[in-house]
């Protein structure tokens, strides 16, 4: 859903809200604007399959995608797909989750033991606008805790990430219009809930309650979770990044910290670097310039890039496995169409390179999500979505290039 309002208020009040802002209009009656790029498509995750097989998760108004026409609702159902790992091949997507209205942006995540944990935000079948809703599988698939299980009434924007045994799902509540992109308002609060193998709750946790915060982002690291989020800053033009890191055994969680002052609103991803022990959190501030660093598990800045090329909204990071200890290498998109590579130790972090696909083109990103994939033979696969389906780019880490003075902002 675009801009849904998951507020208690009556009918007549939204309506009131729509005299004011058209675009709250939309929202309130569930009919978000048809040319939002994520009316197609919003929200893609992969987790391992049995074998070599991974499953590919996306949320899409059919598949191939539809533009819904002008003024209809959004209609994104779940959708799966394996990917294979010894060729890199997709196979045939068919329909995971399917109900009524929009079931999007779907997230994933999964146990040691193989269990996965799907969320998403749900516009079927609630007294508010949206809820946020997940369910949890075996690893082939079948149910164990099924959606449509509930995380909040009135929840929206979740994601999720596995700590040891067990599934956090962060996600904000509420909407207040005004300020944000294009004035059309923001979430009110952060929150997570801490949930078990089999789907029994064990942790609600107050990350950012009551504050205009909202889109929260996290990771899972080996037993601590991190999650980002954007604040309204004062004159909306831009957001602050904020973070805090929690205990899902404890339900606790450390004190927000900022991480950045100035950054466009949703272009920001954070991932878990098991090597180092440390999360890579990038993100592109209003200045158009990236930003990268390095957080440990207190939450505290170790190491930080003040500027690389722009990052691409809501792309995820993807960390090359079989990295020995000490070090790490990720990946994540450029906004110019081309790959990023960092090499992280505990302490320090590099902008080490810049990749052309295997073909030596650049790649028109989508901006409604994309995620890494490792082929057996150590190439990266990128995939995007698009107005037009998945789109799926090729990258040998062993052609990086070095970044010239331009990407370190030298110049």
């Amino acid at each position: 859903m675009f801009l849904a309002v998951p507020s208690p208020l009556p009918l007549q009040a939204c309506r009131a809200a729509i005299l004011a802002l058209l675009a709250i209009l939309a929202a309130c009656n569930g009919r978000p604007p048809s040319d939002d790029p994520r009316s197609t498509m919003h929200g893609i995750a992969a987790v391992h399959g049995p074998g070599h097989i991974r499953w590919v998760f996306f949320s899409s108004a059919g598949y191939p995608p539809r533009r819904p026409a002008a003024g209809d609702d959004w209609t994104h159902d779940v959708f799966v797909v394996p990917w294979d790992a010894a060729t890199g091949k997709l196979g045939s997507a068919r329909s995971f989750i399917q109900r009524p209205q929009a079931q999007e942006p779907v997230a994933a995540a999964q146990l040691p033991g193989g269990r996965i944990l799907l969320t998403m935000e749900d516009g079927w079948n609630t007294p508010n606008t949206v809820t946020q809703r997940y369910g949890i599988y075996r690893i082939d698939l079948g149910p164990v805790h099924p959606y449509p299980a509930e995380v909040e009434a009135g929840g929206h924007s979740g994601d999720v990430a596995a700590v040891a045994d067990r599934f956090v799902i962060a996600y904000s509540e509420g909407w207040i219009a005004g300020g944000g992109v294009a004035q059309l308002g923001s979430g009110n609060g952060i929150y997570a809930r801490v949930y078990g193998a089999g789907g029994s709750l064990q942790h609600r946790i107050d990350l950012a309650p009551r504050q205009r915060a909202w889109w929260p982002r996290i990771a899972g690291g080996e037993d601590r979770a991190l999650v980002l989020w954007q604040a309204l800053a004062a004159d909306a033009s831009h957001a602050r990044l904020e973070s805090a890191v929690l205990d899902p055994v404890s339900g606790r969680s450390r004190p927000p910290m900022q991480l950045l002052g100035r950054v466009q609103y949703y272009v920001y991803a954070a991932a878990w670097l098991p090597t180092v022990r440390r999360f890579l959190v990038v993100a592109t501030g209003d200045d158009g310039h990236g930003r990268a660093l390095l957080v440990d598990l207190s939450g505290q800045v170790v190491a930080q890039l003040s500027c690389m090329p722009a990052t691409v909204r809501e792309a995820g990071i993807a960390v090359a496995p079989g990295t020995p200890a000490g070090r790490a290498t990720a990946y994540t998109p450029a906004e110019d169409g081309r790959m990023l590579q960092l090499r992280a130790s505990e302490s320090h972090l590099a902008l080490a390179g810049v990749l052309h696909d295997i073909d030596g083109r650049t790649v028109s990103w989508g901006t409604t999500g994309g995620i890494g994939l490792w082929q057996a033979t150590g190439v990266l696969h990128w995939l995007s979505l698009s107005p037009a389906g998945i789109v799926q780019a090729r990258y040998r880490p062993g052609d990086a290039a070095a970044p010239d003075a331009r990407d370190r902002c030298a110049q």
